[in-house]
């Protein structure tokens, strides 16, 4: 998307569950650089602080 291009940001992953309502979730972009793998759904992230 334009604001992934602006950001130089290769893939993401937006999930959003509204109790009740249900669940959605999105995939854009690459997960791999070198091979041009999609992102998907189950990709796992790590996550952390430097702070």
């Amino acid at each position: 998307t334009k604001a992934m291009a602006e950001r130089k940001v290769p893939g993401v992953v937006v999930g959003l569950w509204i109790p009740g309502e249900g669940t959605y979730v999105v995939t854009r972009g690459v997960s791999e650089l070198a091979t041009g793998k999609a992102m998907q759904r189950n990709d796992h992230f790590r996550i952390g602080s430097i702070t």
